[in-house]
């Protein structure tokens, strides 16, 4: 193998990995939106006054 095609391959690799850390940079980021998303819709649907007590009729 030549110097050429090892540093073609080690230059692909390294474009491969820099494109996985960014992927994964944006999946962490949109997990994170979702999650604060779920915790602002629940902080919002928050109602203590129910579910305190069950109407029992026979």
């Amino acid at each position: 193998m030549d110097i050429a095609a090892i540093s073609t391959g080690m230059a692909m690799n390294d474009l491969r990995q820099q494109v996985g850390i960014a992927v994964i940079g944006k999946a962490l980021d949109s997990a994170r939106q979702n999650g604060q998303a779920l915790v602002q819709m629940a902080q919002h649907a928050a109602q203590p006054h129910l579910g305190g007590s069950i109407d029992v009729r026979v």
